[in-house]
């Protein structure tokens, strides 16, 4: 189960992106604050908060208001006189656990893919949304998992990018194994669509000169894998 391999990981996962070397730190979340924008003022939710210090952080930045949400307990503390709340929970239910809260900006980095029904979730994301609020996805680029799936099952690229069953690869940190499904791009965009939502931007990172000097082998793995896809959608008014 996903949240099986997320309780088993999650502090592999944290000790490696706030290591200040891995992509999230030097290529991902550079490009998700881009995306996001100014948060000055707004109430933001964060879905798959991890260890909540990016939610601290948005909160830094003049959020009035940060509830994140995730399903392994590795918290970290929240600085006085910010309000910010981190909740234990599972994206299969947002609903249940943010009740009647709204909030402007939802956030989901890295997490998305992991929900039991992906449709469901962004339904929920909705309905908690105020009218004009945004959505931000980062997920796993879709050829990330192609590239992947063609070299361990021995498929042809194209026919690895469209298979629709579960696939278990070696977690890119520590050790162990995730297993999720994979989807093609516009797998990753229709159920936002169907939700109601409006695309407003792609943000495609690439690797950057300073992951070159910095981290080669990182740099040559995105050169093959992409690296992350990041999506803004907006609830129209």
């Amino acid at each position: 189960m996903v949240s099986d391999d997320w309780q088993r990981i999650a502090a592999d996962y944290e000790a490696v992106r706030a290591s200040g070397v891995s992509l999230d730190a030097l290529i991902e979340w550079p490009a998700q604050q881009r995306v996001v924008g100014d948060v000055t003022g707004l109430d933001v939710l964060d879905l798959g908060c991890g260890s909540g210090e990016k939610a601290v952080w948005f909160a830094h930045q003049g959020a009035r208001r940060v509830v994140g949400i995730d399903i392994v307990d590795a918290f970290i503390s929240i600085p006085e006189g910010l309000d910010v709340e981190l909740r234990v929970g599972d994206l299969n239910g947002v609903g249940k656990v943010i009740g009647d809260e709204r909030f402007d900006v939802a956030i989901v980095f890295q997490a998305i893919g992991y929900a039991a029904d992906e449709s469901a979730l962004l339904t929920d994301v909705w309905d908690v949304l105020r009218p004009g609020g945004t959505l931000v996805v980062a997920r796993s680029h879709p050829l990330r998992f192609a590239v992947e799936r063609s070299k361990a099952e021995g498929v042809p690229l194209a026919a690895a990018y469209r298979a629709d069953t579960p696939f278990t690869y070696p977690a890119t940190w520590g050790s162990g194994t995730v297993t999720h499904r994979t989807f093609t791009f516009g797998q990753t965009v229709q159920p936002a669509l169907d939700a109601g939502f409006v695309l407003e931007r792609i943000d495609e990172p690439a690797p950057t000169d300073e992951l070159r000097r910095i981290s080669p082998d990182r740099a040559a793995w995105m050169d093959e894998h992409a690296g992350i896809i990041i999506y803004r959608f907006r609830k129209p008014r």
